[in-house]
């Protein structure tokens, strides 16, 4: 059976190719998002593949960006876990703000406290929706708490 058809079969499957193709590894993370495990050397396509159908195939990623580590925490917030401290940067907890549900977002419990209030307040300047800016301003009064 030739590789191609293994890995849509079998993700992890991969492992058994030396060197495998952009293609193949795509087929691969596609079937399971797990199995970027185990190829060596995955290109960035096949990070984010990997990570935009499992946020926590992020622990595998050895050559995280801020764009990645988005990608991963937008689509599982327990990827933070696995984000390098490198990429932990005020722009990536700005950027996984405003692109989730602020109600929704247990981002905060993971946010340092000098970013958390700055970030928050920023949101509650730009912010239109009374009802938003409510939660908002729960959110900066449980900061000022901690």
């Amino acid at each position: 059976m030739a590789d191609l058809e293994q890995v849509t079969k079998n993700g992890f499957y991969i492992r058994n190719i030396e060197n495998p193709s952009e293609e193949l590894q795509l087929a691969a993370v596609n079937f399971n998002p797990m199995a970027i495990k185990f190829i060596k050397y995955p290109t960035e396509k096949v990070c984010i593949e990997a990570v935009t159908h499992n946020g926590k195939a992020l622990k595998y990623v050895e050559n995280q960006t801020v764009e990645l580590c988005i990608a991963a925490v937008m689509n599982d917030r327990r990827a933070i876990y696995y984000v390098n401290e490198d990429c932990l940067t005020e722009e990536f907890y700005r950027r996984v703000l405003r692109e989730s549900e602020i109600w929704e977002s247990g981002i905060f419990n993971f946010m340092p406290h000098e970013y958390c209030e700055k970030l928050l307040k920023e949101m509650w300047e730009g912010e239109e929706d009374d009802n938003l800016k409510r939660i908002i301003e729960k959110k900066i009064g449980e900061q000022k708490n901690i």
